[in-house]
């Protein structure tokens, strides 16, 4: 199967939340189950620990069923790891990892404008206020598919 023909046929089995706010992290996850995805949703509170998982590093072995996930909804403002080298090491990660990984940024309206250069970011699909909605949560599932 070439990739434009896995890119067709990709289905979305895992999101993967990386936040430090347990609340946002809750509230994302409602709102996921609210549009009816019923697949796996993994919650990081750190970019390290999300980066163990996509890489299934530790506790996260190679072997395991966990599906890997299709859309990363990432915090802006994470402490200790910022975006730019969350993506550094996203980029080290195995191709077919990344190939099949839609990444969504997420930060306060107030501070979008501050995160305009980040959109060239080619790993970043999206810069989005939180908490996000029904509606953005629907359209990110739908533009995944697409």
């Amino acid at each position: 199967m070439d990739l434009i023909e896995r890119e067709k046929s990709r289905t979305l089995s895992c999101i993967l939340l990386i936040g430090d706010d347990i609340s946002s992290n809750y509230l994302h996850q409602m709102t996921i189950r609210s549009c009816g995805f019923e697949h796996y949703i993994h919650t990081s509170r750190s970019a390290e620990e999300a980066l163990e998982f996509l890489s299934f590093n530790t506790v996260y072995q190679v072997g395991n069923d966990l599906p890997r996930p299709g859309l990363i909804i990432l915090d802006a403002n994470l402490p200790r790891m910022g975006v730019n080298d969350f993506v550094e090491e996203f980029r080290k990660l195995p191709f077919e990892t990344q190939s099949n990984c839609m990444i969504t940024l997420t930060t306060a309206v107030h501070d979008i404008d501050n995160h305009e250069h980040i959109k060239h970011i080619p790993e970043i699909t999206k810069v989005l206020p939180k908490p996000l909605s029904k509606d953005l949560i629907e359209a990110l599932i739908q533009e995944y598919h697409k």
